[in-house]
């Protein structure tokens, strides 16, 4: 954390998700375990990290938190607000926080793949797949294979948008009236 980052009481409506955020979705049973354990509030042991981007306070590390504050009725957190960060360093702190968070292997995958710029001899070696797998703790051939899968993924939900979107075709098409 740097000198600057400071902890500031944020209402948990200024807080937004950062749009590229890996996990996919949140835990139901984490948050319900969160706020069971507030007691009506955040000790400030347990700041959320933001990046302060212009006017938006965005999650860095602290979704779970977030979303138990708000089911609770708490109305400002401590936070810890970064205003050190680039654009791809408050990206990296979402991977490498989150992954201490068990993001599951399909979200580490999405995330790198959406991290990781292409070039043109495949990936990048500076700013790589081994620099951000050993970011990560992990070894390049798992996060390669991560990879891949996201790809996968990201192939079945292309193909699962047609085949909804052909169905609602066909659907408008059969109830039309005919004459």
């Amino acid at each position: 954390m740097s000198k600057d980052a400071e902890i500031t009481e944020i209402s948990v409506d200024a807080l937004t998700t950062h749009p590229k955020n890996p996990r996919i979705s949140l835990r139901q049973d984490v948050i319900a375990g969160i706020v069971a354990g507030l007691g009506g509030g955040f000790h400030p042991a347990h700041a959320l990290q933001v990046w302060q981007n212009g006017d938006d306070y965005v999650i860095l590390s602290g979704h779970h938190r977030a979303e138990a504050a708000r089911q609770a009725g708490i109305g400002k957190v401590p936070c810890w607000v970064r205003q050190d960060l680039t654009e791809d360093q408050a990206y990296m702190i979402l991977a490498t926080d989150n992954n201490q968070g068990e993001l599951s292997p399909l979200e580490i995958g999405i995330h790198a793949l959406s991290y990781v710029p292409k070039s043109t001899g495949g990936r990048g070696k500076k700013g790589g797949l081994s620099e951000y797998a050993k970011a990560l703790g992990k070894n390049q051939a798992t996060i390669s294979q991560l990879v891949q899968a996201a790809r996968v993924a990201e192939k079945v939900l292309l193909e699962q948008c047609l085949l909804q979107d052909k169905t609602k075709h066909l659907s408008a098409i059969h109830q039309l009236p005919t004459s």
